[in-house]
């Protein structure tokens, strides 16, 4: 194997890929950490609104609970991948060219599309790049 892709630490701890690993990458994120909240829309018509409510309030505890989480995790697993493995981190300058060449083509084209949609997509994709700070 030469390479995964996940969302930092916790994930490559528990599928061990750190104990096969020979390095990691300590600045390229990419993407999110995802951990969607679905659910059933009919299921959720059916439920009383006092559920609703509960479930919607709980979301940010839940989502707190879930960056806490990770980074913990993160507190432990870097220390010993460092130890174990040699972290590569790239320059601004670098990361600003892969973004240049690997994701904004890929933003280009869903703007064009969802655009033609009605979707209010330079947008969102300008608040999320803003709000991610890229």
């Amino acid at each position: 194997m030469d390479a995964v892709s996940w969302p930092f630490t916790y994930a490559h701890a528990a599928y061990k890929v750190n104990e096969i690993s020979k390095w990691f990458t300590g600045n390229m994120s990419p993407g999110a950490v995802t951990c969607p909240y679905v659910m059933n829309t009919k299921a959720w018509g059916k439920l009383p609104a006092a559920y609703q409510d509960l479930l919607i309030a709980a979301k940010p505890t839940a989502y707190a609970a879930l960056k806490d989480g990770y980074r913990a995790a993160d507190a432990k697993n870097l220390p010993a991948f460092r130890a174990s493995m040699q972290e590569i981190r790239y320059t601004a300058a670098e990361l600003d060219e892969f973004r240049k060449i690997g994701a904004k083509p890929v933003w280009d084209d869903w703007v064009k599309s969802a655009s033609q949609k009605g979707v209010p997509a330079q947008e969102l994709l300008d608040l999320i790049l803003s709000t991610a700070g890229g």
